[in-house]
């Protein structure tokens, strides 16, 4: 994150301080313009040698510009090892490389150099030992290329919404999600000296994984943690000995969504007691459970404005990151240790899970952690020189499309050895070697390719923003609006299929009816229902199985029991709205029958 738009360049070239050269001659003084000056007095007639009398140009430097037409500003000292048009290709290289946050440090950089000498059959001087040019060469290389700075800051977030609310410290959140377990990780243990294998005791071999949202501001304030549990509904004994104020939920899997992430905002804006008169700064990462309609409008109604960090960024940017989740987890650790301990042979259980972490929580929660977490991140106080540009290598991954493939087959073309001296002619390679682009000994990145099984669909790119911002919700409404429609195709395609098992359903119940009713000497003969069954003691395989479907039971249906045989039906195919005084269809028609034999 650009933190008040601090400028980046390529990533890891920095310039060293040139040596203080003091010049002991006077030569090579005279400047492209006077040059010029003497060329021009030289074809007006003037003889070249009072020329250079007049304007201090050596004569036969003046003799040898005139006849060749190089008309550049003079050098002294040897001739660069790469040409003008090299060193632009590998400037040019570096770029791409620093836009794809593929940066080369200064040694990289060096051992390249040298390898592509070497590979094009360069003449240089650089050190064979170490296999590296040199430093010299590199200052001269960022001298003479100053326009490899290609790197934009992202003039966002943090410098715009201080600028404009001028946040407290009071007021500074910052959010994230992180996971314990029901199985802790072992600590070190004092064993004999010689053993190679020490073990220690673990509450599971696979335990479940349990979502903690803590949040704190840059004054040491810490809202309650929000505790998401891998479960279908919540228990009280789940929140055993938690944090006071904590906010306990469940999900399918244990990790947040958009759903619970808004219940997590309406937790946040109790306990901080934010309003448009008093907003506060909730920074956080680019979690897709972030990006909703509905947490935006909450945020814009409540006063929070949510500033979003780079990708890859959290662990230098994120404060919860830098000092707390660290020691909060093995402080977690010790807790499980010590209980693993004093409950012998007795596993860490989903109920035991609160107390544990409220104990580490409350020895770890400290001002001073908060307070070091926001100065170390650079938010605050707002620090935008806090990071150098190794600490962006990781933040994207991106590959330009303008990035085209080198002709390494092309050799370049022979030049006399004058023609050293001029920095636009390309130095000549060995006799039977090709010239090979600086890309071969630097190669760039390659993305895995698309058709490969096991390679996930590209995502777009994601950078930091304010998600509170105007322009943010229409992205946001067309985000929702095709996530419904979606939704309701997928409802449709699964109503039909519903639909359909439902006609088979009844025509088999149909049938089943037709089989038992065919006649009534058949009926009397052999009654549907018993009466003198036990209705109390259902046969299980009777309980399982719809008497109308014949299908067995799943978790979370309703099924009604018929109060005359004793059977069970879904409450869906009962066709009855509450189970009082069931009957099914079966019993239904044997008392209508007996009602009609009896003449009632």
């Amino acid at each position: 994150m650009a933190l008040g738009g601090m400028p980046v360049t390529v990533t890891g070239i920095t310039p060293r301080m040139p040596r203080n050269y003091q010049r002991k001659t006077e030569r090579g003084k005279w400047s492209q313009e006077l040059l010029e000056t003497a060329i021009k007095q030289v074809r007006e007639g003037a003889s070249i040698r009072a020329v250079s009398k007049s304007t201090g140009i050596p004569f036969s430097s003046l003799q040898e510009r005139i006849q060749k037409g190089v008309f550049s500003e003079p050098s002294l000292g040897r001739s660069p090892v790469f040409s003008r048009q090299q060193e632009e290709e590998i400037a040019n290289h570096l770029k791409v490389l620093a836009n794809m946050f593929y940066g080369l440090s200064p040694p990289d950089l060096c051992r390249a150099a040298y390898e592509f000498a070497e590979r094009n059959g360069i003449k240089h001087n650089f050190n064979k030992d170490s296999c590296m040019a040199g430093r010299d060469w590199l200052n001269g290389f960022l001298q003479r290329n100053p326009t490899i700075s290609v790197r934009k800051p992202e003039a966002t977030s943090m410098s715009q919404v201080m600028d404009k609310y001028n946040f407290s410290p009071v007021n500074i959140y910052n959010i994230d999600e992180t996971g314990i377990g029901t199985v802790q990780e072992p600590g070190n243990i004092m064993a004999p000296k010689g053993q190679k294998r020490v073990g220690s005791v673990t509450s599971w071999e696979r335990g479940k994984n349990i979502t903690i949202i803590c949040a704190m501001n840059a004054a040491g304030t810490f809202v309650p943690p929000m505790f998401i549990f891998p479960r279908a509904r919540m228990s009280p004994t789940l929140e055993k000995d938690g944090p006071p104020g904590a906010f306990y939920c469940c999900s399918k899997n244990g990790w947040t969504n958009e759903h619970l992430y808004l219940q997590w905002l309406e937790h946040f804006s109790k306990f901080v007691k934010c309003s448009n008169e008093n907003p506060v700064l909730l920074l956080l990462d680019n979690h897709y459970s972030h990006k909703t309609l509905e947490a935006y409008e909450f945020c814009k109604k409540h006063g929070i404005v949510v500033v979003s960090i780079p990708p890859h960024t959290s662990h230098r940017v994120q404060p919860l990151d830098v000092t707390f989740f660290g020691p909060l987890k093995k402080a977690y650790s010790r807790e499980c240790d010590l209980f693993m301990k004093s409950n012998f042979q007795k596993m860490i259980r989903p109920d035991n899970i609160a107390g544990l972490f409220n104990k580490a929580y409350s020895n770890v929660a400290t001002i001073a952690k908060a307070v070091s977490g926001f100065r170390a991140s650079g938010i605050y106080p707002l620090d935008p020189n806090i990071f150098c540009d190794e600490d962006f290598i990781g933040s994207s991954i991106s590959q330009p499309d303008t990035n085209q493939p080198a002709n390494t087959s092309e050799p370049l073309p022979n030049h006399s050895k004058s023609d050293r001296n001029d920095p636009t002619v390309s130095p000549q390679p060995g006799p039977s070697k090709c010239y090979l682009p600086f890309e071969t000994v630097s190669p760039l990145p390659s993305r895995p390719n698309k058709n490969n099984v096991g390679i996930c669909r590209e995502r777009s790119k994601q950078h930091s923003q304010i998600f509170t911002k105007t322009p943010v919700k229409a992205v946001l409404e067309d985000k929702k609006r095709k996530r419904e429609e979606r939704n309701k195709k997928k409802v449709s395609s699964q109503n039909k299929v519903t639909v359909a098992h439902k006609t088979k359903q009844k025509k088999r119940y149909r049938r089943n009816l037709n089989k038992i009713f065919d006649s009534d000497s058949e009926l009397d003969e052999e009654p549907v229902c018993d009466d003198n069954s036990d209705d109390d003691i259902p046969i299980e395989s009777e309980c399982e199985q719809c008497l109308i479907c014949n299908e067995f039971g799943r978790d979370g249906e309703l099924w009604y029991r018929c109060t005359t045989c004793g059977l069970w039906a879904h409450s869906e195919c009962s066709g009855w709205d509450d189970p009082e005084n069931y009957m099914c269809d079966i019993c239904l028609k044997k008392v209508k029958r007996d009602n009609k034999l009896s003449g009632k």
